[in-house]
């Protein structure tokens, strides 16, 4: 035996002639979710280049542009561009070639345990090349 509250028939009665004008956005929500998590997981992923050990500084700035033309310095002193070695004496040929505007920053990732010397000796063949803006990626605590 069924039994049906007054409610339960009013609803009946009303669907059957009415289109329903809502939208269910339970699916559409389970979908961005998913995505989400994709995204998450896979943003980290994305970097190019050469792994290395970033020094730590809780004052440093995003880096603001969206493809940002970076050099890698690894642990050996080995210099990279995405996962390209570069020649120390080929610096500034290759920035000349591959960087298109004097106004372009250049970002140097150094690994933290390089020397001092090493990254200044690539700014200073950087800045011979005829490009000023330098800057020097950290990882944020």
């Amino acid at each position: 035996m069924i039994f049906k509250t007054k409610y339960a028939a009013l609803y009946e009665r009303k669907s059957r002639n009415e289109v329903m004008g809502s939208i269910n956005v339970t699916p559409f929500i389970d979908v961005m979710l998913v995505l989400l998590v994709v995204f998450m997981i896979s943003a980290p992923l994305l970097v190019n280049g050469v792994n290395v050990n970033l020094p730590e500084n809780a004052a440093a700035p995003a880096i603001d542009s969206q493809t940002p033309f970076t050099l890698t310095v690894n642990s050996n002193g080995a210099i990279y561009y995405e996962e390209r070695k570069i020649p120390f004496s080929g610096i500034k040929k290759f920035v000349r070639e591959n960087v298109l505007s004097k106004n372009t920053r250049i970002y140097i990732r150094g690994d933290k345990s390089i020397s001092y010397g090493k990254v200044m000796k690539i700014i200073a063949e950087v800045n011979a090349a005829g490009y000023k803006k330098v800057s020097l990626v950290t990882e944020s605590d």
